[in-house]
């Protein structure tokens, strides 16, 4: 496919749609409370995947004593859920494992599947109408996303540890003498970059992997940087403009707990915005042929099919561009012995109908030759453009799949019918 260069007002259109698509489908597909479910499962998981992670860290204590301290500084931040330190001290001591110690591993990775089970059928709720995986492949996605999460998590630790050692050489001595303030708050500065990034990773992997759909990398890339940009700003906020000790007087121990979960349903808010923003670009000109099926015939006094009607009666998509027909007036677009492999779009102009009792000027933003398509007959009908028109050709094979995948759609084609 050649992609069609458009012009400024084109592009700001097509964004226009693209939020459109993507603000409607969040508010059909409830993401509010999948957001809500998601912290909730971050809130359950967060103990036994943290118990996890700490396990698997402990072989790497073992051989490098000191990264044990490096992890406690940066954990300090989360002893209101979890002590850390007492963890991962029993965690080392312990020597043999019993039937039970088995037992209590497989619940915490039992446990831990929450968050990744809420992410999982968040994201199936998004491309459900595309994505049909077997129950058991969304488990299997569950099970590998927990994995990789927590490998990635590791490896961002050990990363990070180990360039703050690399920072320490005495081939930097120099340059800390030169600025010392600056490599003094370089470590947490590193350790907050490998936090982000971390975060990156994972985004991607859901946007790629776990969307089912096979969207592109670039896509995929793009939205996630954008999520992740998103959650440093929204932290960044309140770290800086929220005085955190008022709160502390509130709620008291538990108020580091709720301001980590407004952070946490921040994100997954703005997770589930951009996963539905994939959505709608990567499937862009079927949501766009739908609501051009469902436009209203004419100007009704309701402001906002109005809005609507102003916002998508002159389509912008490559597709579009690539199947737009123009005809002068008087100009035949079908006659009645004609196979009615397609239908027409009216895109600017007006359309004679007839046959042999009726005549009746179609104007733009309505279909034509949509019912015998349907019903695949020929299309008994005479078309001429009755003024300069561009039309716009979609085939058969696309027009019923947006009526099978949309009830408002084969509600009013039955209308017609």
């Amino acid at each position: 496919m050649i992609k069609t260069k458009f012009n400024f007002s084109e592009k700001l259109l097509h964004f226009s749609q693209l939020m459109y698509f993507t603000f409607s489908n969040f508010v059909s597909n409830n993401l509010w409370e999948s957001a809500s479910s998601c912290s909730f499962g971050f809130v359950f998981s967060f103990v036994p995947v943290s118990l996890i992670i700490l396990t698997l860290l402990t072989t790497i204590i073992r051989i490098v004593p000191e990264i044990e301290t490096y992890i406690l500084n940066y954990a300090a931040q989360f002893y209101s859920v979890i002590d850390v330190e007492f963890a991962l001290s029993n965690i080392t001591k312990l020597q043999t494992i019993h039937l039970f110690d088995i037992f209590l591993g497989l619940w915490l990775i039992w446990m831990a599947r929450k968050l990744f089970s809420s992410i999982v059928s968040a994201l199936n709720r998004i491309f459900r109408s595309i994505s049909k995986r077997k129950t058991t492949i969304n488990q299997l996605v569950t099970f590998f996303s927990e994995f990789f999460l927590i490998i990635v998590i590791v490896l961002v630790i050990i990363a990070s540890f180990t360039m703050n050692k690399i920072l320490k050489f005495p081939i930097f001595e120099p340059f800390i003498e030169i600025s010392p303030l600056f490599f003094n708050k370089l470590s947490s500065l590193l350790f907050s970059f490998a936090l982000y990034l971390m975060l990156f990773i994972v985004t991607l992997y859901y946007y790629k992997i776990g969307s089912g759909t096979k969207p592109k990398w670039r896509i995929c890339i793009f939205y996630s940087f954008l999520n992740t940009l998103s959650a440093f700003i929204f932290s960044f906020f309140l770290n800086h403009f929220i005085t955190f000790a008022n709160y502390n007087v509130i709620y008291g121990t538990i108020s580091a707990v709720i301001i980590m979960m407004l952070k946490v349903y921040f994100f997954f808010v703005i997770f589930l915005f951009f996963a539905q923003m994939i959505y709608a670009s990567q499937f862009f000109d079927t949501l766009l042929l739908k609501e051009l099926y469902l436009l209203p015939d004419f100007y009704e006094n309701k402001f906002f099919k109005n809005l609507k009607r102003i916002l998508f009666i002159n389509p912008v998509s490559n597709e579009i561009s690539e199947n737009s027909l123009y005809y002068n007036g008087g100009d035949i677009i079908f006659t009645p012995e004609d196979e009615s492999d397609c239908v027409y779009y009216i895109c600017q102009g007006f359309v004679k109908l007839s046959d042999e009792n009726t005549t009746r000027l179609i104007n733009l933003g309505s279909f034509i030759g949509d019912s015998s398509c349907i019903l695949g007959k020929e299309r008994g009908q005479t078309a001429i453009a009755f003024t300069q028109c561009k039309l716009i050709k979609i085939s058969r094979k696309d027009f019923m799949s947006v009526l099978h995948e949309n009830s408002q759609a084969a509600a009013k084609a039955m209308e017609k019918l």
